[in-house]
C-alpha cells in the first residue's frame, strides 16, 4: 500500500496523497468538511451516528437526520476518491452504527506534529534544545484550526485550544531568543505571533525591543505609533506603562551622537503640519508640565480643556466603529480650527485633551464652543454630541475666577 496522507488542519484544511490534493478552497459543502474534520480529530475512536447528528444538525429541523447523515457520508467518500486511493480502500469506516477514520492508513497530521514538538520542548534538558522544538512548533502553525469554518462550537473550542498553546509557545520562544540575543529570529517570531494573537502586548514589547537592539529606531517609532493607534481603534485603550516606558527609551536612543549643530537644527526644523500640534499622551504630559512651569514663572495664562464625544443622550457610545469614525473627524476639526501653538492629544477612545496657551478660562470656553459649532456644521447628521470642560493651568487663576463670581 503506497497511500500516505499529509493532513493540514491548522489554517486551510487540506489532505494530500502523492500529487493529489483536496482542500476547503474547492468550495465544497461546509458540512462535508466539518464531518471530515471531526472524524480526523477523533480518529482514535468510532463516532456514534447520534453524536454526529447532534453535531451537524443540532439546530436543524431536518425530518430525517439519519438519512441526511448517510447522504453526507456518501458525498464525503466521493470527495476522498479524488485522492487517487489504491486498493479500493475506504477512508471512512462504518461499524455498529458508528463512523470512523481508517487508522490503518499512515497519515502525517500537522496537529500531531505541533503537539509532539510542544511536548518535546517541555522535556528538553537545555534551553537550546527547547528553543529548537519551540521554533519547529511555530513553523507548523499556519492559522486557526479549520479557520474557514470557525463558527461551529466544536471548531471554535478546538481553535481556541491550539491558539492558546501557540501563544504560549511563542512567548517561551521569544523569551529565550531575547536572552540569546537572536534579534532577527525574535522579530520573525513576534511578527507571526501578532498575526494570530494580535492584541497580546508582550509580543509588541519584544518586537520593539528587537528593533531597538538591531538599531532600527525609526521603524521602532513607526511601529509604536501604529500599535498605539490600533489599540485605540480596536480596544479603546492606551498602551501600558511598559509600552510607554519603552517608547521613551526608543526616543532617547534614536538620537545618535551628532557634533554639527546645523544638522541638529535642520532635524528640529523639519516642517510640521499646519494647525494645532498633535502628540502622543506621554509627550503631551511633558509639554503640559513645561507649560505649567513657564506660566508659573511668567504669569502667563493658559487653559487645559477636555473634549468628550458622547451619544446624543449624553452617554458613552458603545459602537466602536462609530467612535473611531467620529474621533477621526474631531481630530481633523481640532487641527484645523486651533492655532499652531495649541497642543492636543487623544486621552481615551472618545476624549481629547487640549492646552490653549495665552488664554483665559472664559476665552477657552469660547474656543471650545467654536470647535463644537464647526464640527456640527461639517457633520450635521452625526449621532453624537461634543461635551467640553475647561480649567486654568495654575491654581491661583482658578481662585481668581471664584472671586470674580
Amino acid at each position: 500500500m503506497n497511500n500516505h496522507f499529509h493532513i493540514t488542519m491548522l489554517g486551510d484544511f487540506s489532505i494530500t496523497n502523492k500529487d493529489k490534493c483536496i482542500s476547503v478552497q474547492m468550495n465544497r459543502s461546509k458540512k462535508v468538511w466539518s464531518l471530515l474534520g471531526y472524524l480526523i480529530l477523533n480518529r482514535k475512536r468510532a463516532v456514534p451516528c447520534s453524536e454526529l447528528i447532534d453535531l451537524l444538525w443540532r439546530d436543524s429541523k431536518s425530518k430525517n437526520p439519519v438519512n441526511a447523515l448517510k447522504v453526507l457520508v456518501h458525498r464525503l467518500r466521493l470527495l476522498l476518491q479524488e485522492l487517487d486511493l489504491e486498493d479500493d480502500i475506504q477512508l471512512i469506516t462504518y461499524h455498529h452504527d458508528a463512523y470512523g477514520w481508517n487508522t490503518d492508513i499512515p497519515c502525517t497530521i500537522d496537529i500531531d506534529l505541533f503537539e509532539k514538538y510542544f511536548h518535546s520542548a517541555n522535556l528538553a534538558e537545555t534551553e537550546e534544545e527547547k528553543l529548537t522544538y519551540l521554533l519547529q512548533a511555530i513553523a507548523i502553525y499556519q492559522g486557526e484550526f479549520l479557520n474557514r469554518y470557525a463558527i461551529d462550537d466544536w471548531i471554535m473550542q478546538t481553535a481556541n485550544y491550539y491558539t492558546t498553546k501557540f501563544s504560549k509557545i511563542c512567548t517561551e520562544a521569544a523569551c529565550i531568543l531575547f536572552k540569546f540575543k537572536r534579534y532577527d529570529d525574535l522579530i520573525g517570531v513576534c511578527r507571526k505571533a501578532l498575526i494570530y494573537v494580535p492584541y497580546d502586548e508582550s509580543f509588541y514589547i519584544y518586537y520593539l525591543k528587537a528593533l531597538v537592539q538591531t538599531n532600527q529606531m525609526q521603524k521602532a517609532l513607526e511601529q509604536y505609533h501604529a500599535i498605539s493607534e490600533n489599540f485605540y481603534k480596536e480596544l479603546g485603550i492606551t498602551p501600558s506603562r511598559k509600552m510607554t516606558a519603552l517608547y521613551k527609551e526608543i526616543i532617547k536612543k534614536s538620537h545618535t551622537t551628532e557634533m554639527d549643530l546645523d544638522v541638529i537644527k535642520e532635524k528640529l526644523d523639519e516642517e510640521q503640519p499646519s494647525g494645532a500640534f498633535y502628540c502622543e499622551f506621554e509627550i503631551f504630559k511633558t509639554l503640559y508640565q513645561l507649560k505649567r512651569r513657564n506660566c508659573s514663572r511668567t504669569g502667563e495664562s493658559a487653559c487645559l480643556c477636555l473634549l468628550s464625544i458622547l451619544s446624543d443622550n449624553g452617554t458613552t457610545i458603545p459602537n466602536q466603529k462609530i467612535i473611531n469614525s467620529i474621533s477621526k473627524s474631531v481630530h481633523c476639526n481640532i487641527t484645523k480650527n486651533l492655532r499652531k501653538g495649541d497642543i492636543f492629544t487623544r486621552f481615551s477612545v472618545n476624549q481629547f485633551l487640549i492646552i490653549l496657551p495665552h488664554t483665559s478660562n472664559k476665552t477657552s470656553q469660547i474656543v471650545m464652543q467654536r470647535i463644537i459649532r464647526k464640527f456640527h456644521q461639517d457633520f450635521a447628521n452625526a449621532p453624537v454630541i461634543l461635551h467640553y470642560k475647561t480649567m486654568p493651568l495654575l491654581p491661583w487663576e482658578r481662585k481668581n475666577e471664584d472671586t470674580d463670581k
